[in-house]
């Protein structure tokens, strides 16, 4: 019972002490506190527009089919109905999104309406020299160069396929512009948080410097180190939270007005795209590692800070 008694003191002092912590967020160093906070809320801001750009484009490619199918063309042997069964297999590949068939027929038709031949001119094409093909679409994740090669060496090795086809060109050019705004993305947010750090501890030893005095005579009194620390680990963490909550905000503010330009551009051009915003699980991951790495920082400032102050007798 005491145990249980002294765990709820305990709970309800730091529970106080958090309070505090908030309320003397824009006390004597207002400025120094809206200077860190802006910091952090941009520092956080850059990676994420970064981020929702990447998911975006992936979400948007993966739609597009123009320049990401296989073509496998099958040997003048392999009848329409054989095809077809070969296409039904294929559907069922897991790294497969989508398998269409296209027959001779088909290709034959297409081809003729594309250079204009008319019906009383087909005696001209009655040997069909296009073989029965299939269009494999494969999923996004089975996207990346290896991953397409080992597709093609696996369909080659059947002896219905005569060739398989891919624009690689496309692929390796998409690939390529994604490693890039990932490569991009870890760099300047590296960077950022240096800035994050360097700006929290600057903000965390301007308060203990203008609290020293108060510091001085806590530890007269008793106090320990750990005791004193607490508070600043806390504001620290306000410093992460409230900075991670803006950037939200903000890059939600240049989601929308980005999704209604783009939007409008679209639907002139008869196409419809939408803009993907950050969701509900990234949020809280957002905020909490915000919160987490500035508190974090906040505890190391202020032990080492605080370490240096001893009261004079």
């Amino acid at each position: 019972m005491t145990e249980t008694l002294n765990f709820i003191n305990v709970c309800r002092g730091q529970i106080s002490i958090f309070r505090k912590s908030f309320n003397a967020l824009f006390g004597r160093n207002a400025g120094g506190t809206t200077l860190t906070i802006s910091v952090i809320a941009i520092s956080l801001l850059i990676p994420i527009v970064f981020y929702l750009l990447i998911n975006n484009v992936l979400v948007l490619t993966e739609n597009m089919k123009t320049g990401r199918e296989l073509t496998v063309y099958f040997k003048d042997n392999v009848s329409a109905e054989n095809a077809s069964e070969i296409r039904d297999a294929f559907s069922k590949d897991y790294r497969i999104q989508e398998a269409t068939l296209i027959t001779a027929e088909d290709a034959m038709e297409s081809f003729s309406q594309s250079l204009g031949i008319t019906d009383a001119d087909k005696w001209l094409l009655n040997d069909n020299p296009l073989p029965n093909a299939i269009m494999l679409t494969p999923k996004s994740e089975y996207l990346t160069e290896s991953e397409l090669n080992k597709m093609i060496a696996e369909i080659e090795k059947s002896k219905e396929v005569l060739l398989v086809q891919l624009d690689k060109q496309w692929v390796n050019r998409l690939n390529s512009i994604i490693k890039f705004l990932n490569a991009t993305t870890i760099g300047i947010g590296c960077i950022l948080l240096l800035s994050v750090i360097l700006s929290i501890t600057n903000c965390i030893s301007s308060i203990i410097v203008k609290h020293k005095e108060e510091i001085e005579v806590m530890k007269l009194v008793g106090a320990t180190n750990s005791y004193i620390i607490t508070p600043y680990v806390y504001l620290g963490m306000w410093f992460g939270f409230i900075g991670g909550a803006i950037a939200i905000w903000i890059s939600a503010i240049i989601v929308y007005v980005a999704g209604t330009l783009i939007y409008n551009i679209a639907e002139s051009y008869g196409s419809h795209i939408e803009i993907f915003g950050i969701n509900i699980v990234e949020i809280f991951v957002v905020t909490g590692s915000s919160a987490l790495i500035a508190a974090i920082v906040a505890f190391v400032s202020a032990r080492v800070n605080i370490a240096r102050i001893e009261p004079n007798i």
